[in-house]
């Protein structure tokens, strides 16, 4: 392992970074419903853009509506 800033390692630069990241994810996989409420509401925003979107493009293509 180097040293970077005086007796501070690259491996401690890079935890020092991550910590928080892995703090997040302890908190949040404790918690499987909320998880769960997050990517239920991703795909329905995600349904509703696609929608819209394959709308668009039929319209374009003179397709009729279905």
């Amino acid at each position: 392992i180097t040293q970077t800033d005086g007796d501070v390692t690259d491996y401690e630069v890079v935890e020092r970074e991550i910590d928080p990241l892995r703090q997040r994810y302890e908190e949040l996989i404790h918690r499987p419903d909320y998880l769960h409420e997050i990517l239920e509401n991703g795909a329905c925003r995600a349904r509703e853009i696609a929608s819209r979107t394959i709308s668009d493009v039929r319209i374009a293509l003179g397709l009729r509506e279905i």
